[in-house]
């Protein structure tokens, strides 16, 4: 009697050990998902800095202008296919608003500045 229990169970341990494999690959599948979006942001925040630096120096360079010749105007300047600025500046309440869009690859980054 006890050796028919025993054939009649000896299936169960290939199933739980299947059930234990592909509860595991499910962990691991899901982890890997969750590893490959937080590479992508951290691949994107360097490209962020750049871009926020490139807007940076469109303000500074419309500050500039604006101090050295009294003038303001719009500007689109890109020293490489992949990093560049486009500045405007508006007069707005009795002050000047500089707007500058930094880019860098697909990135975009954008500085606004009363002055």
């Amino acid at each position: 009697m006890l050796n028919t229990k025993l054939q009649n169970n000896r299936g169960i341990s290939i199933y739980i050990t299947l059930l234990i494999m592909a509860l595991l690959l499910a962990m691991g599948l899901g982890m890997s998902a969750i590893l490959l979006g937080q590479i992508k942001i951290i691949r994107g925040m360097g490209n962020s800095v750049i871009a926020f630096y490139a807007a940076d120096t469109g303000v500074e360079w419309a500050l500039y202008n604006i101090r050295k010749e009294e003038g303001n105007g719009n500007v689109s300047e890109s020293w490489d296919t992949d990093y560049g600025y486009s500045v405007t500046t508006n007069p707005c309440d009795l002050k000047i608003c500089i707007k500058s869009l930094g880019t860098f690859k697909e990135t975009k980054r954008a500085i606004e500045v009363k002055y």
